[in-house]
């Protein structure tokens, strides 16, 4: 079951998933791309943890992507802004949960898991080594 937020669904995004959304790549799952939707329609509350927006400046900074920093930085100017929209922050309490995960060798993914399952959120994501965890429920 999906956790509510001032009466809208909640979900917690991996970094993949924003840039294949912002950059309208083909690899984006249709549940995945539905979400990110209902989000922009104001629909769905979305979540990103402090390590995905790291992990998006790295992906742009190592040109892994169409995306550039400029309109990274436009992206993250809007969603600091947006009302259904969460940037959460790295906290050493989520540090210390993540030891609980360690099933999950990459520490960024294991820190959004950790925040995922702390929230009770589901993550959409379609990194193999997160859904055959089984760790927390994922979407894409």
């Amino acid at each position: 079951m999906t956790q509510v937020i001032n009466n809208l669904p909640t979900y917690i995004s991996d970094a993949h998933t924003l840039v294949w959304y912002l950059t309208e790549d083909k690899k984006l799952g249709r549940i995945a791309l539905s979400i990110l939707e209902s989000v922009d329609n104001d629909l769905s509350i979305l979540i990103i943890p402090a390590v995905v927006l790291a992990e998006l400046y790295m992906i742009a900074e190592k040109k892994r992507t169409s995306l550039g920093l400029v309109a990274l930085g436009n992206a993250i100017q809007n969603w600091q802004t947006a009302d259904n929209i969460r940037l959460t922050n790295l906290t050493p309490e989520l540090v210390i949960l993540s030891s609980q995960f360690s099933a999950i060798p990459e520490i960024f993914d294991r820190l959004i898991v950790t925040e995922a399952h702390k929230l009770g959120v589901p993550l959409i994501t379609r990194d193999p080594l997160i859904v055959n965890s089984n760790l927390v429920p994922t979407l894409w």
